[in-house]
């Protein structure tokens, strides 16, 4: 069954937002969606901090909706958790809100350097 990461992405001025949609998803008021971790500052591809949540694939329309009806003026990525992250990251992604640059050039390096990668090998 696939898996999806949504990236929340915040500038310094929405911290208390993003803060409270993982203090809300953390506290199980959706439980479709698990909420992996909040990061304070960009890290890997991402050109923004971020909270980063995880759902499956069933669950995928009602997190999608959730998501676009609480995330206010954050942008979101989602997208699939297949272990190709070059090709998740830029492959059937669904955007809310407006796009990010994603450094695709981090998924050269990691190849390189496994030490560096966000999440560990499956």
């Amino acid at each position: 069954m696939p898996l999806y990461h949504a990236h929340l992405y915040f500038k310094p001025d929405q911290l208390p937002l993003a803060q409270s949609l993982f203090g809300r998803i953390q506290n199980e008021e959706f439980p479709p969606l698990y909420a992996h971790r909040l990061f304070m500052t960009c890290v890997g591809p991402h050109a923004l901090p971020m909270v980063e949540l995880h759902f499956r694939d069933a669950d995928k329309a009602r997190c999608i909706q959730w998501l676009q009806d609480h995330r206010s003026e954050l942008s979101v990525l989602i997208h699939e958790d297949s272990g190709d992250d070059h090709k998740d990251h830029s492959q059937n992604v669904v955007w809310l809100g407006n796009p990010l640059p994603i450094d695709f050039e981090f998924f050269r390096l990691i190849e390189k350097r496994p030490e560096l990668m966000v999440h560990p090998a499956r």
